[in-house]
């Protein structure tokens, strides 16, 4: 299969010039050897209408629309090299409201979503060059929710890792033990959390860090010397899979011990 670039994110630049329009002008701005680099449509002294950006070959590289100064309308980026598509967002009232949509360098879709006040809020789905659907998972406000689907270029779906958890017990020589805690593939670049899911499916950007390096992270429980202890642990994991989606894994462990 021909390799294929895909932008990953919505990264829009609308540039703005100090100058003194008159009250409805279309400023532009030019590189050094004299190739057009923007155009900006002005009405009283503020940006209304479109602005439009160019590489240094004077290739269109992006369009925004803007109503006094503030983004309201679509926000597009193009690849300069074909004029395709590569990132299109809705924006209202200076924020990204409304679909957002990313393309592969040839123009396919890649990337399907819907933002309220600038944060993810929908389902995400996303795309195999020719069309097929390659994984698909909620977020809510922002924050990404348990059950990531991916499925292979054949339509299968792909197992995902779990949360491993092993206890090691100190408690002869420190009154302790301890739950050591990564995931079955052992990935390394991943974040746990103790702390219980939104609703049941969504990680809440305030749920306490676990302390972590290399994919391992650890939680110590001191028992003393005639005591037990028992504690239900929730603990989320977060991480991405080698095609780029946010996987949010769950796992409630009983932990109980006496000494």
């Amino acid at each position: 299969m021909k390799k294929r670039s895909v932008i990953v994110s919505l990264a829009f630049t609308a540039l703005w010039i100090s100058c003194s329009p008159k009250n409805e002008d279309i400023v532009t701005e030019y590189y050094p050897d004299g190739t057009l680099k923007s155009e900006i449509q002005v009405k009283n002294s503020m940006r209304n209408g479109i602005t439009k950006n160019y590489d240094e070959r004077g290739r269109l590289v992006s369009t925004a629309e803007l109503v006094d100064d503030k983004y309201e309308g679509w926000m597009i980026n193009y690849n300069a090299k074909n004029n395709k598509v590569t990132a299109r967002a809705l924006y209202k009232n200076d924020q990204q409201n409304g679909p957002a949509t990313l393309y592969y360098s040839d123009g396919q879709l890649y990337r399907e979503m819907t933002y309220v006040n600038g944060r993810v809020d929908s389902i995400v789905k996303t795309y195999w060059p020719g069309g097929k659907l390659q994984a698909e998972v909620f977020f809510n406000k922002g924050e990404p929710a348990v059950g990531l689907k991916e499925y292979d270029e054949n339509g299968m779906l792909i197992k995902q890792p779990t949360i491993v958890v092993k206890e090691l017990d100190q408690l002869s020589l420190f009154n302790k033990i301890e739950i050591r805690i990564s995931l079955s593939d052992k990935t390394k670049d991943v974040q746990f959390y103790k702390g219980e899911l939104k609703e049941g499916k969504y990680l809440d950007a305030k749920t306490p860090l676990i302390f972590s390096r290399d994919g391992v992270a650890s939680l110590y429980y001191t028992v003393p010397k005639g005591r037990a202890t028992r504690e239900r642990i929730s603990i989320i994991s977060r991480s991405r899979t080698k095609y780029g989606n946010t996987l949010v894994l769950h796992r409630v462990y009983n932990f109980s011990a006496s000494n």
